[in-house]
């Protein structure tokens, strides 16, 4: 479910992932699921990486496919802000 995509000029990384929690009022907890593969082995794992993400308009619910950019710092632990919702559970 990772996806960056870069415009020109813009420097911000973009990816997407699954809300799974809702922390608060306008933040998300976002899971984003990446496939590694072993250098020995050659078989490939997943690793899971999670972001607190700012909702602005509290639109997301657990189980949506969101799109996140980062940002500039907006708490301690919040530098992405969601950008689209592109699947609704």
């Amino acid at each position: 479910m990772t996806a960056k995509i870069s415009q020109a000029g813009d420097h911000k990384t973009t990816t997407s992932g699954v809300v799974v929690s809702v922390s608060g009022k306008q933040t998300r907890k976002v899971e984003v699921v990446r496939r590694v593969k072993l250098p020995i082995y050659g078989k490939y794992i997943s690793r899971r990486s999670y972001f607190m993400v700012h909702d602005e308009d509290e639109a997301s619910k657990v189980g949506d496919v969101v799109l996140f950019q980062e940002t500039a710092p907006i708490s301690k632990r919040k530098t992405a802000r969601i950008i689209s919702i592109r699947e609704e559970k």
